[in-house]
């Protein structure tokens, strides 16, 4: 019979090698981050409520991020300027003081040039492009959300809270 006995320690007492060790040890585990349904859901809603089409859309924090949108009515999708704006806030108005999707960040972050149009409308910009906008508004939020999830930073402050995880010396998970 043989017995061994190994020493565990929680993160912080790792040393600076280790815990740089633990951090890529912990990034390599999940590519996804746990809460992208809901990112996924605002989408979902913030087209439903504004009756947008979405036809493709693909988010990755190591790929290629896109989501293609537009109105279902090409006519009011071609309003340009003004146009757009008095559209917008005859139809859009009211509705929008308070978020009306799913509470989740992801609306507001959908909403943006959504509301910057309303408070400045660009010229030139169609409904269309503006929906367009809106929606590579979202793309870039989930894929900052999951750049800044599986930083070095977002990973040391959780490793450093999570004080149920133990470690090898080494910085191996045990």
């Amino acid at each position: 019979m043989r017995t061994e006995t190994i020493k565990l320690y929680i993160f912080a007492e790792l040393s600076e090698s280790a815990q740089d060790w633990a951090i890529q040890g912990y990034r390599a585990l999940d590519d996804e981050i746990p809460w992208a349904d809901e990112w996924r859901e605002s989408l979902l809603k913030a087209c439903e409520f504004f009756g947008l089409n979405c036809r493709d859309w693909s988010v990755s924090a190591r790929g290629n991020s896109y989501c293609d949108v537009s109105m279902f009515s090409d006519s009011i999708g071609e309003l340009v300027g003004v146009r757009a704006w008095k559209w917008l806030r005859a139809n859009y108005d009211r509705e929008l003081e308070s978020c009306p999707f799913t509470g989740y960040c992801g609306d507001e972050v959908f909403l943006k040039p959504f509301r910057d149009f309303l408070e400045r409308p660009t010229m030139g910009l169609s409904l269309d492009e503006l929906f367009g906008d809106c929606a590579s508004s979202w793309v870039q939020g989930w894929v900052d959300d999951m750049e800044y999830q599986s930083s070095d930073e977002c990973i040391r402050e959780y490793l450093l809270n999570a004080d149920y995880l133990e470690f090898l010396a080494s910085g191996e998970q045990y």
